[in-house]
């Protein structure tokens, strides 16, 4: 399905939404600081995340909101510390797929 909106040229919708996502969830914990430090420090990430949605068959962004959302509903906070980690380290293993797709952006 996400791959379909970059395909559509919806790319830009898509890190909008994930980035309010993030914001919100910084918002109910009561870390906007912390939010507005870490966003303005993001250029790079920013980067690889929209490349992702290019290069990447099974971006799993929404999935993975998705079940943050629900873990948060079921009071499951093992469940959603866990679901975190692996989404924000998921970029560890779609950067092997970017790297294919864009390799004149890396240096090794």
């Amino acid at each position: 399905m996400i791959w379909n909106y970059a395909a559509q040229g919806w790319s830009g919708e898509l890190l909008h939404f994930d980035d309010l996502f993030h914001e919100m969830l910084f918002s109910i914990c009561k870390k906007d600081l912390i939010y507005n430090i870490s966003n303005g420090l993001s250029i790079h990430s920013d980067r690889l995340r929209r490349m992702a949605l290019f290069a990447v068959k099974d971006l799993k962004v929404v999935s993975d909101h998705r079940r943050i959302v629900d873990a948060i509903r079921a009071k499951d906070r093992q469940l959603a510390g866990t679901i975190l980690v692996e989404h924000l380290t998921r970029y560890i293993g779609e950067e092997k797929e970017v790297r294919e797709v864009y390799p004149h952006y890396f240096k090794d």
